[in-house]
């Protein structure tokens, strides 16, 4: 009879080492699933910033490649004739984000 006793003692503290054992492996689990989307998230907002921001560039850029060869042309026959361009700046300041670029390499 003690016997008895005894194995549905160990048997229940067995089925009770299980069910927590797989409690806490589901909550590392769970717990790494938080992190894996949190982490999905933060990648998604540092990808749009950056494409943004390169986008910003680019575009800055590109309006003055494309007036720079008339400019160019125009400075260049001044300069023929002996006149003197007024020198002005022609690029248009571009601001960079750095907090975007430093949580990248994060």
């Amino acid at each position: 009879m003690k016997e008895k006793t005894k194995f549905n003692s160990l048997g229940k503290y067995f089925i009770e080492l299980i069910i927590v054992f797989f409690g806490v492996y589901g909550a590392f689990l769970l717990n790494e699933y938080n992190l894996e989307s949190q982490n999905q998230i933060k990648r998604e907002q540092i990808s749009e910033g950056l494409i943004k921001e390169i986008t910003d560039v680019v575009n800055r850029t590109d309006r003055v490649s494309k007036i720079l060869p008339q400019i160019i042309n125009y400075y260049d026959s001044l300069i023929a004739v002996g006149g003197m361009p007024s020198l002005e700046p022609r690029i248009e300041p571009v601001k960079v984000e750095s907090h975007m670029w430093k949580a990248s390499l994060e």
